[in-house]
C-alpha cells in the first residue's frame, strides 16, 4: 500500500498516476510504479492497493527512465526512442517518436501544443513534436 502522499496541489486533484522508476504520471483511478531489473509497471489504485503488474516494453538494466501522459497513452524513453505504451496492459503499442536526447529524461507532456519536452541531467531541454522535430531548445 503506498501511503503519505497527498497530490491534491495537482490540476484536476489526484485520481491515480502511472509511475516507472522515479516517474509519475497521473491518470484517473490508477497509479503505476515501476522498479528496476527486472523492470515492471506496477498499477496502484488511488487507495494504494495494487492492481495489476506489466512487465515493462524495456531491455535496458534501469528500464524506463520516465514517464509522460497525454490523456490516452503512456509515453516512455530508455533511449534515444519514445515508446507508447497502452496503461490498459502495460504493452508498447508499437508507436515510437524518435528523441533528442538518448535516454529521454525528464519526460513530460504538454497537452496546448500536443508536443513532448525531454532532457538528460545536465543537457539542453528540449521540446520536440511526434514526429521528433525539435521546436524549442533551452540552454
Amino acid at each position: 500500500m503506498v501511503t503519505g502522499r497527498n497530490y491534491t496541489h495537482l490540476p484536476g486533484y489526484w485520481e491515480g498516476a502511472y509511475i516507472a522508476g522515479p516517474a509519475a504520471v497521473i491518470e484517473p483511478n490508477a497509479v503505476i510504479y515501476g522498479g528496476v531489473d527486472p523492470n515492471k509497471l506496477y498499477k496502484i489504485d488511488t487507495a494504494g492497493t495494487l492492481v495489476a503488474t506489466y512487465d515493462q516494453a524495456s531491455l535496458a538494466g534501469w528500464g524506463w527512465r520516465d514517464l509522460a501522459f497525454d490523456g490516452v497513452y503512456l509515453y516512455a524513453s530508455d533511449s534515444g526512442t519514445v515508446q507508447q505504451i497502452d496503461p490498459a496492459t502495460g504493452a508498447a503499442t508499437g508507436v515510437t517518436i524518435p528523441s533528442p536526447i538518448n535516454p529521454a529524461r525528464a519526460l513530460a507532456y504538454d497537452p496546448a501544443t500536443d508536443h513532448f519536452w525531454a532532457a538528460n541531467w545536465d543537457s539542453n531541454l528540449y521540446e520536440f513534436d511526434r514526429t521528433g522535430k525539435i521546436t524549442v531548445t533551452l540552454k
